[in-house]
């Protein structure tokens, strides 16, 4: 499968770009600079900056996914994932990409009276805000798309297996860590 990675240059873009290669996948990492350090030869550079449609449309091109890693890095308030979103899934549908990835939080499903009375609202608001933003804007899309919502990042080395469950149209993914995804097909 021939895979573009929006947000490439950053730490889970690099590791989404290791993973997709060592699977025997073409992977193109779309980045606005060159990176640092150099991505392995496999790996195809295309400039674009993710604000800009006609960069994006150039980018991802010929592309049969579309995995769109591009975060705000912050708990402060910002806009960063939910605009190069709504560019991304236009520019996709426009150039005719089968599928979407898109990353979110396990905090967008979480229920727990601590989470939703304390911290949501004194920590995550803006996070948590702009992952839902992110999700309305991939799901309204005419994409067959999925929403990666992993509870936590880290550093170390992937675990966990996969469960999936689901309709037809909709199926949830669970991963033993606590990650889940959901996808239309």
């Amino acid at each position: 499968m021939r895979v573009v990675v929006l947000g490439a240059a950053g730490q889970l873009g690099r590791e989404t770009v290791r993973t997709l290669s060592a699977h025997g996948h073409a992977v193109s990492a779309a980045v606005r600079r060159p990176p640092v350090p150099a991505f392995e030869r496999t790996v195809e550079i295309r400039s674009a900056d993710a604000r800009n449609k006609a960069d994006l449309c150039a980018a991802i091109s010929g592309f049969d996914a579309v995995v769109n890693v591009i975060g705000g890095g912050t708990l402060k308030k910002n806009d960063v994932a939910s605009t190069t979103t709504t560019i991304a899934v236009s520019a996709a549908e426009e150039v005719g990409v089968n599928r979407y990835i898109a990353i979110s939080a396990g905090m967008v499903a979480l229920d727990w009276a601590l989470f939703k009375y304390v911290l949501r609202p004194l920590i995550f608001r803006h996070i948590l805000e702009e992952h839902c933003r992110v999700e309305e804007i991939v799901t309204a899309s005419t994409l067959a798309w999925t929403i990666v919502r992993p509870t936590a990042l880290t550093n170390r080395s992937a675990t966990g297996y996969f469960s999936f469950t689901g309709t037809a149209t909709q199926s949830v993914c669970h991963v033993e860590s606590g990650c889940r995804c959901i996808y239309r097909r």
